[in-house]
C-alpha cells in the first residue's frame, strides 16, 4: 500500500517488481496516483480481485487471518462519500 514512485521505470522493469511481489507472497496491492497510471495499470491486471483502488479518503479495515497468519483488508471504505 502507498506510492511506489515507479512512474518513470520500463515495462520490463515494472513487470519484474510485479513479479517481485509476487514472489515476496504480497497477495494485495493498492499503490496510489505516485505510482504512475502504467504501473497501476499493470499491477490491477495481475492481481485483479486483490488489487485495491486506493486514494486519498481511502480507509482500509484489517482483520487477522489464521491461515495466512497476517492482516488481510476485510472491508474499504471510502470516507469521502
Amino acid at each position: 500500500m502507498g506510492g511506489f514512485h515507479l512512474s518513470s521505470s520500463l515495462l520490463s522493469e515494472l513487470s519484474g517488481i510485479i513479479q517481485g511481489f509476487r514472489e515476496m507472497g504480497v497477495y494485495k496491492v493498492a499503490p496510489s496516483h505516485c505510482s504512475g497510471d502504467k504501473c497501476r495499470e499493470l499491477f490491477e491486471k495481475e492481481y485483479q480481485e486483490d488489487y485495491i483502488h486506493s486514494g486519498v479518503g481511502m480507509e482500509i479495515v484489517l482483520s487477522y487471518s489464521p491461515q495466512r497468519r497476517s492482516c488481510v483488508p476485510y472491508s474499504s471504505l471510502n470516507t469521502n462519500a
